[in-house]
């Protein structure tokens, strides 16, 4: 399910910051990192133009992957520690 990428040693590899603007453009790496990811729960990566734009769509897609995984797992613990995840409370992640 989950597809273990190479480690990072610079964040510049996937995004490049206008200063100026402070608008952001991910880089051939960083489109081919996130673009299918973020596919998967409905955010087309070239809308992505702040750091807050690209951090609400991490932050959703990793909440998505994570409601997943519970769901596959079939655990009670890990279902309790999901409640805390507001998807999973309003009924789009559950069972």
């Amino acid at each position: 399910m989950f597809n273990p990428l190479p480690p990072l040693t610079n964040p510049r590899q996937l995004v490049i910051e206008d200063p100026t603007t402070g608008t952001i453009r991910f880089t051939r790496t960083g489109v081919e990192r996130f673009r299918d990811r973020f596919a998967k729960i409905g955010i087309d990566i070239r809308n992505l133009r702040t750091k807050e734009d690209f951090l609400a769509a991490h932050t959703a897609c990793f909440n998505s992957e994570i409601s997943l995984a519970a769901i596959l797992m079939d655990n009670p613990v890990l279902d309790e520690i999901m409640a805390e995840i507001p998807a999973w409370q309003d009924g789009r992640g559950r069972r």
